[in-house]
């Protein structure tokens, strides 16, 4: 009677989520190019064309600023000559370049 009992109330528990998931849709679907759109509250603002033109103008200052932070850390901390610190940090300088701009284009 016990497992009669358990089973009835899962399926109870089950017919109920199928009554009711279609209350709790929060978005509606775009057939023709499958994006979702809220159906209510505040849309999302277009932020790609934003983060780009911040990226193009920003981008270099600050992987150069970053790299420059990097280098001055290992002139301080590293106990090699100073010309192999030289020709490492040269080196660094223009992979980073080299790297921005290949992702850049």
């Amino acid at each position: 009677m016990k497992v009669l009992s358990k089973v009835k109330k899962m399926l109870i528990g089950i017919g109920a989520f199928f009554i009711s998931i279609h209350s709790k849709v929060l978005a509606e679907v775009d057939l023709s190019t499958m994006e979702l759109s809220p159906m209510y509250g505040v849309k999302r603002p277009e932020t790609e064309q934003q983060s780009n033109e911040l990226w193009n103008s920003y981008g270099l200052l600050g992987v150069l600023l970053i790299l420059l932070v990097g280098l001055i850390v290992y002139f301080k901390k590293s106990k090699s000559s100073i010309k192999k610190k030289v020709l490492i940090a040269i080196l660094a300088i223009a992979i980073a370049i080299l790297v921005y701009f290949l992702i850049k284009s």
